[in-house]
């Protein structure tokens, strides 16, 4: 686990050469004045969850591979020495690659449950807000039970 979060921070915030530019786009969602969760919200966010869970052990296991293919250290503290890149392009080009399947595994997670992650993240955010207390239960044992799977 601890290897995921560094992998997944390395992932997030340094990495080789350039990061992916972000698509800017105009947003029509509107969060309930209530801030309320409804059921059909709370569906889709079980669903995309337990997509993501499937992307990230995957993830996971290809960051674990990438890390034996080229002998790095679990942090992949290599990833942020600029010399170390240069003098390994092909290390940098690889990870380049994992962090834009990474990318595009984490949209289709949400796009083939139904939700933008825009959605995703206001639900999520609104789980804590105790307007919600009976729905967070409800996505809690929702995702246990995925989780058990």
């Amino acid at each position: 686990m601890r290897i995921f979060l560094a992998s997944l921070f390395v992932l997030l915030f340094i990495g080789c050469g350039e990061d992916i530019p972000k698509e800017k786009k105009v947003s029509e969602f509107k969060p309930p004045e209530d801030g309320k969760i409804a059921q059909e919200q709370a569906n889709l966010y079980v669903k995309a969850s337990s997509n993501l869970m499937d992307a990230i052990k995957k993830h996971e296991q290809d960051i674990q591979e990438f890390i034996k293919r080229y002998h790095l250290d679990d942090d992949l503290s290599e990833l942020s020495d600029s010399v170390y890149c240069d003098e390994h392009p092909e290390v940098s080009r690889t990870w380049k690659r994992l962090q834009s399947r990474w990318k595009n595994d984490e949209l289709k997670a949400y796009r083939f449950a139904g939700i933008d992650e825009e959605k995703f993240n206001w639900i999520g955010g609104a789980l804590a807000d105790t307007v919600n207390q009976d729905i967070q239960k409800w996505v809690q044992e929702q995702l246990e039970k995925i989780a058990k799977e």
